[in-house]
């Protein structure tokens, strides 16, 4: 759950820091130069993502077809990703990046284990 928790953390601190970055990428449109470039930065997060989700879901929870599940769990990974950063973008949350952080990482440490 660590690995998670601390996963989110260290994006969440990149959105405190730069929250005007963010909103234009949660704001881009995909068929414009930004769009497509904010696609690319996306699939970067989703293959490091993948590269370190893989084997933690075999090594810690011997998560069975993992090969057939690993596409919806990234899926679920990233949409996990961007609901937590527009939380932290939301001005009237009043969940801080660490609050924030251990929810989304104990939710989905819980929910990958049961995969």
């Amino acid at each position: 759950m660590d690995a998670f928790i601390n996963g989110y953390r260290a994006l969440l601190i990149a959105v405190d820091n730069r929250p005007a970055a963010w909103r234009l990428i949660f704001d881009a449109h995909p068929e414009s130069a930004a769009g497509r470039r904010v696609a690319a930065g996306r699939k970067t997060v989703s293959d490091a993502a993948t590269a370190w989700i893989a084997p933690a879901m075999t090594r810690w929870w011997h998560t069975g077809h993992l090969d057939r599940k690993l596409p919806a769990l990234i899926e679920l990974f990233m949409a996990s990703c961007d609901a937590a950063v527009r939380v932290v973008l939301d001005e009237s949350n009043d969940l801080d990046v660490e609050q924030t952080a251990v929810l989304f990482g104990t939710m989905m440490a819980h929910g990958f284990e049961k995969a």
